[in-house]
């Protein structure tokens, strides 16, 4: 699987996905892309997965007919990400083609374990 982390996460999610071919927006030398065009480099460049913390792309573009998925964290703080690895590395390794995932973040996920 070949994964791109936008420009908004810490570089250090890179190192999650052991087995996996992962690059950067910054290496990738796509800071500053927008949205569109970013989605569109990612397609061309091969990308099975955007992950991002940008859930307004969600409003911005139609997934279903992307040949990518996107993940998208609750936040780009690494001490929330940390706390979420495992969720977020199982997000990105089920998505499918055109898939849009959003992973839901610690207050949420504490609602959800607790029933209410």
């Amino acid at each position: 699987m070949r994964i791109l982390i936008d420009e908004c996460l810490p570089t250090r999610c890179r190192t999650w996905f052991p087995g996996h071919v992962v690059e950067t927006v910054a290496f990738r030398g796509w800071k500053g892309v927008l949205n569109g065009a970013l989605l569109t480099r990612a397609v061309e460049a091969d990308f099975d997965v955007l992950l991002t913390a940008d859930r307004q792309m969600y409003r911005q573009h139609d997934f279903s007919r992307l040949p990518l998925a996107v993940v998208v964290t609750p936040g780009n703080r690494l001490s929330i990400l940390n706390g979420l690895r495992e969720t977020i590395v199982t997000a990105v390794e089920r998505t499918a083609m055109g898939d849009y995932v959003e992973v839901p973040g610690p207050g949420i996920a504490d609602e959800t374990l607790d029933g209410s």
